[in-house]
């Protein structure tokens, strides 16, 4: 899978979550990875993800072909202009059927490159290791490609969104996030979802502290002040002040 390639890996969820993060250097670069399960209950994470996504890998089972989710992620896609790259899963199974789902795919206007378009589509197994590597070598193309969506301004304030809410021990509630935008810095003071807060500390997944979280890094916030808890998907803001 392309997280056996990471050289920063940490789950960002729970058994009932199944959300994680993880970093991937390709041609001296770091990418940072999102995986968003297709369960149905994962509906608003996905939805966030493609919002604020610089590029969304579109897993497709190659022996099932699109569901209801992938009709979801689709229509989320190309309703915000996300760049896309499809990656047709399990194409080691007997009944892998790679070129019926690219047909598929064109009835709703995403047409790979295979069948004459401009999505890249690559047939791989995560089970068996199968062309993961072309997939990656795919995204960074793309990213090179179309990165006009890339540049963001670092001293504005930050906008991040929440992967994952957990307790930890002498520190209460904390917040794996991704910032999108702007830079978040410890002394911020925050609204998200329904609850708000001002930030004591910074952390990698790893541990490590931070002064600052900037754009596509994910990292653990700590001083949630509000008695609601947020919830996967939720926007962080900062603002100005505790004069809300």
């Amino acid at each position: 899978t392309i997280r056996n390639t990471s050289v920063a890996s940490g789950e960002a969820g729970g058994i009932t979550q199944h959300i994680s993060a993880f970093q991937v250097e390709a041609g001296g670069e770091l990418m940072t990875f999102i995986d968003t399960p297709g369960h149905a209950a994962f509906s608003k994470m996905r939805l966030r993800s493609t919002q604020v996504a610089d590029i969304v890998i579109l897993v497709i089972a190659a022996d099932a072909g699109i569901q209801q989710q992938t009709e979801e992620v689709i229509t989320n896609i190309l309703e915000n202009d996300v760049p896309v790259v499809v990656a047709l899963n399990k194409c080691d199974r007997d009944n892998a059927n790679p070129k019926q789902v690219m047909d598929q795919l064109a009835t709703y206007g995403l047409v790979v490159e295979q069948k004459g378009g401009d999505v890249q589509c690559v047939e791989i197994s995560a089970r068996e290791g199968t062309n993961v590597e072309e997939l990656v070598q795919c995204v960074q193309m793309q990213s090179e490609f179309d990165n006009s969506h890339l540049f963001v301004d670092y001293d504005a304030k930050a906008e991040a969104y929440v992967l994952d809410v957990f307790k930890e021990k002498g520190r209460g509630l904390s917040a794996t996030c991704l910032v999108y935008a702007g830079t978040l810095h410890t002394g911020d003071v925050f609204v998200c979802g329904t609850t708000w807060g001002k930030v004591k500390m910074i952390r990698t997944r790893d541990g490590g502290n931070l002064k600052a979280g900037e754009p596509s890094i994910p990292i653990s916030v700590v001083g949630f002040k509000g008695d609601d808890l947020p919830s996967p998907g939720d926007e962080l803001l900062v603002i100005d002040n505790e004069k809300r």
